[in-house]
Formats: C-alpha cells, structure tokens, sequence
C-alpha cells in the first residue's frame, strides 16, 4: 500500500509534470510549411507570411497576365515548434510565379538606363557577348568593351517574351558599340 508521503510525492511529482507540460505548451508556436505544385518549402512562415505572399505573388500574376492569371494551389502543413516563426516569404512568392502557367523568370537586359529586352539566360547571353567581342577585336587591339554599361536584372514576365542570346548581342551591340583599345589606352569604334 501506498503511503500519505508516497502519495504526495507522487501528486507533487504529477503536478510539476503538468506544470513542465503547460509551459512548454505555452511557448509553442505555429509555423506553416507549404506545398506548391508538389515542391515543399520548409519555411516556417507564420500565417501572415504565407498571405502575404500569396498576395503578393496574386499581385504579381496579375500584373503579367491581367485577367488570366490562375495561381496554383498553395497546401499549408502546419507544425508546432519553440522558435520563432520567419517572416520573410520570398521563396514562397517565387514558387507560386514558377508555377503559374504563362509566368517565366527573365533577364532583362539593360544598356545605361534603358531597357533594351529580356532573355531567358543570362549567363549564356553574356558568353555570346563575349565570344563576340574577342572575335571582332582588330590586330592593333587588345581587347574591347561596351560603349555603355551593361546591366542585368532578373525579373517575372509572360512566357515566350525572351530573346535569344545571339539577337539580344546584336541588340546590345547596335545600340552600344564596341569600342576596342590598345596597349596605350586608346579607344576605336573600328
């Protein structure tokens, strides 16, 4: 048989069990972990992150595709953990302009301050810039650059507005020619 001291050990035992129990419930924080178009992002956004988002892809989507935009369903998955949940939703938004059909990431190509078009990679319009450049370079020069500064900035537009990377170098390079240089600094156009 149990014992008045036994069992009030056992009671103060099960009451700083609940305490232990309710505290730790008490820190508890909700995160949400959403799904889109079968990719899960662990992001551990709070609820208003994840709207926002939404919203701001919605905003977006709109603006690219007035009055067609669909943007895929968003599935959350919420989760309890001690931390602190993010704020910043970014990829969130990212992944919902991914999946929006009609919605494609480019490059915009920008020559001083003005835009001259897009394509759909950079790195492979900036090698055909620069094949172009070193098989143009004249005898007497060592090399040449760009008469304006070139400039490339990633943004959302609709699907099939990208040039190739051969045209937008003709783009570049009738709007800002070449100037070509030699040992002593001086500049040619050729």
């Amino acid at each position: 048989m149990l014992t008045k001291e036994v069992m009030a050990v056992l009671k103060k035992t099960m009451l700083l069990l609940a305490a232990l129990l309710l505290c730790a419930a008490a820190n508890l924080r909700v995160q949400y972990d959403v799904e889109v178009a079968g990719e899960t992002l662990a992001l551990g956004c709070s609820a208003g992150a994840v709207k926002r988002a939404e919203d701001a892809a919605r905003a977006a989507a709109e603006e690219i595709l007035p009055r067609n935009a669909a943007l895929p369903e968003a599935k959350r998955r919420l989760r309890l953990t001690l931390r602190k949940p993010a704020e910043e939703a970014r990829p969130l938004t990212d992944a919902l302009l991914r999946a929006t059909e009609g919605v494609a990431l480019r490059e915009n190509v920008i020559l001083g301050d003005r835009r001259i078009g897009a394509v759909t990679d950079a790195a492979a319009f900036r090698a055909r810039l620069r094949g172009y450049i070193e098989n143009t370079v004249p005898d007497w020069a060592w090399g040449g650059v760009l008469s304006k500064p070139l400039r490339i900035e990633r943004c959302w537009g609709r699907t099939g507005y990208a040039s190739t990377p051969g045209d937008m170098v003709l783009l570049v390079t009738g709007v800002a020619p070449v100037l070509y240089y030699d040992a002593e600094g001086n500049y040619s156009t050729v």
